[in-house]
This record gives structure tokens, sequence and C-alpha cells, in this order.
């Protein structure tokens, strides 16, 4: 918990509860009970297939129940933008 008393879950491929953005059966694990996510896509925004993958999480995030997706992007960059219309679009604040 956080010295606000919320409390906050840390997905990583090293960590625990394991998160993968290539590895999408890792998703479910870190969105339980979850209404909010701070996304930072690895390697980065501009990497291939990443705004399909980051569209695909925040689905399944707001299929979850996540209502607020909130992402590190490169101010002004293409792909960024693009990734952040993906998540203007998905249903989540």
């Amino acid at each position: 918990m956080t010295a606000r008393g919320v409390p906050v879950r840390v997905g990583s491929r090293s960590g625990s509860p394991r998160f993968d953005w290539h590895d999408d059966t890792t998703w479910a694990s870190v969105l339980e009970q979850v209404s909010a996510a701070y996304l930072v896509y690895y390697p980065d925004l501009v990497a291939p297939g990443a705004v399909d993958t980051v569209q695909r999480f925040a689905q399944q995030a707001v299929t979850s129940g996540a209502r607020r997706l909130v992402l590190l992007s490169g101010r002004g960059e293409e792909q960024a933008l693009r990734t952040e219309k993906v998540l203007m679009e998905s249903g989540a604040t």
C-alpha cells in the first residue's frame, strides 16, 4: 500500500504477479480487481506492434473492470499519438 492507503500492484517480467507485454497470458493476473493502470510499454511505443499490443491490453483491462488508463508516452511522436488515441477509444477515462 502507498502512504495514502491505496493498494498498488506492480506487474513486471521478474516480479509477482508476472507481467510481460509480449505474453498476453500474463495480463489477467495483473488486472485482477484493478480500477486504474499506469502503462509503460517496453521496449518503446515506436516498436513494431506496440499500438496493437497496447490496444489489446486496454480492451482486456476495460473488460476486467479498469476504468482509468494512463500511458507514459513521447510528446508528439506519431506512434505515441496513435497509441494515445487507442487508449482514448478504449472506453476507459
